[in-house]
């Protein structure tokens, strides 16, 4: 199921794997931690219900594509019997038509609502999952933490922010000259 890959790709959640220390240039200690997003959402209860809603939605989709995708096949079974009359057939073929139609529209809609429902879960769990990790954090001590899977940072300390130091910096320089 392609949509669960994807889900698991995307999906967003928090467990520190392990905490060291480090020196920064200022002699405070820095503790450094590292979680793995997938490995959490796929453990706790709220992603399995979330996987579980998805599965089921899926699984649902998927049967009622099979019944039409039915029905289709056999009407164009049907149509090449050569057991029909004339007009029965045109009819037949306009329906198959329909049907043709039918379906592409049902999987384009089926896919648009699997990517809607994905999209819902991925959203409303990286809320979760940002108050999950700062409150980890706090409570360890711990100042940065970084999500193994990507190479970014997930949280850190606000003390640590020296945006306002660059902003400075930046703003003390003379500007240069644009292109």
């Amino acid at each position: 199921m392609r949509f669960l890959l994807g889900l698991a790709a995307v999906a967003l959640t928090a467990t520190t794997a392990f905490a060291q220390s480090a020196q920064s240039s200022d002699g405070v200690g820095v503790k450094i931690a590292v979680f793995d997003p997938q490995v959490a959402f796929q453990q706790c209860a709220e992603g399995k219900a979330d996987l579980t809603r998805l599965n089921v939605l899926a699984q649902r989709k998927q049967a009622e594509n099979t019944d039409k995708q039915k029905q289709l096949q056999a009407n164009q079974q049907k149509a090449q019997s050569g057991v029909l009359t004339p007009d029965a057939r045109v009819q037949l073929e306009k329906e198959i038509e329909r049907q043709q139609v039918e379906l592409q529209r049902f999987q384009q809609d089926a896919q648009a609502e699997i990517n809607a429902a994905q999209q819902d879960v991925q959203t409303e769990f990286a809320k979760h999952l940002r108050l999950a990790v700062g409150q980890v954090a706090t409570e360890k001590g711990i100042h940065i933490v970084f999500n193994i899977a990507e190479p970014a940072v997930a949280w850190a300390s606000p003390a640590l922010d020296v945006t306002p130091d660059i902003v400075k910096k930046l703003d003390a320089k003379p500007a240069l000259p644009h292109d």
